[in-house]
């Protein structure tokens, strides 16, 4: 069974030994009694997936997985329906609602958040590449916006994502230091060298788009230049996290900021490619 972290539970050493802990979020929750699991879990607040620990356990386990609190939930199913009336009207068994079983309301909850962005690598290639590294930028800001809710950061995500080559190596620390994603998969990727070849390419593309000229052939340049290549392995170990994390959840819809950037790129691709071809055809 795979448990949140290495060594003998850290998460609960300093938590009172008694009842269960339920692990929300890479962080101890509770202790919860039996009856106070079983609730949660028809309200949804729980999933018979989620790991939980208590003292005299070794290891971190799914709730399903404990045999208490596996009885306990089969106590509340509700009885069998009869296959035909009954004679007397006032001896017939309904079933209330407050009874219903378990996989009801753990089936119908919204799936959950991701771990920071979610984006798979062709999408995110082809983004960078279209929008003239402008979707980079938006990468920034949009894992800026989700450390700044969660962990109640004194930021402006968008300056971070606008100035990302100032902020590029505090990002990528930061993700490879999470302990949220660092609890579902250690990162391996390294923060400093990925940080230090994206400012490079980056400096690089500057100097490619100040060459002297009318011409926008150094615009087309820089627009196939990888400035996206150092942040792969970032994303995809974050994509390895969502997908571990939460299988039911796809990185396939679109967002707004997407659409925006692909947009806002394909104009200015179109814009380059018809003022280069007049220059060639002149």
């Amino acid at each position: 069974m795979r448990k949140l972290s290495h060594g003998p539970n850290p998460l609960a050493k300093d938590c009172p030994m008694s009842g269960y802990f339920i692990a929300r979020n890479g962080k101890p929750t509770g202790p919860y009694l039996v009856s106070e699991i079983q609730h949660r879990i028809q309200s949804g607040d729980l999933a018979i997936t989620d790991l939980c620990w208590k003292e005299g356990m070794t290891e971190w386990q799914p709730i399903s997985a404990i045999q208490e609190l596996g009885l306990a939930l089969a106590e509340k199913a509700p009885p069998p329906i009869p296959t035909a009336p009954l004679s007397l009207p006032i001896l017939q068994v309904q079933v209330p609602s407050v009874t219903a079983p378990m996989a009801a309301p753990i089936l119908s909850r919204s799936p959950p958040d991701a771990v920071l962005t979610y984006v798979s690598i062709q999408r995110f290639v082809l983004l960078s590449v279209l929008s003239f590294g402008t979707y980079e930028a938006w990468w920034s800001y949009k894992n800026w916006q989700y450390l700044k809710k969660r962990d109640g950061l004194d930021i402006s995500p968008f300056w971070r994502g606008w100035f990302m080559i100032f902020y590029i190596h505090k990002l990528l620390a930061t993700i490879h230091d999470d302990k949220e994603a660092n609890s579902v998969e250690q990162a391996t990727f390294n923060a400093s060298r990925l940080a230090t070849t994206f400012i490079i390419i980056f400096i690089v593309v500057i100097g490619v788009s100040k060459i002297p000229g009318e011409s926008l052939l150094p615009l087309l340049i820089c627009g196939l230049i990888p400035t996206w290549a150092p942040i792969i392995p970032v994303q995809s170990y974050l994509n390895r996290v969502n997908q571990k994390r939460h299988p039911q959840i796809h990185p396939h819809k679109w967002s707004i900021g997407q659409v925006v950037c692909l947009l806002w790129g394909l104009l200015w691709w179109f814009i380059a490619l018809v003022t280069v071809g007049n220059e060639v055809l002149a």
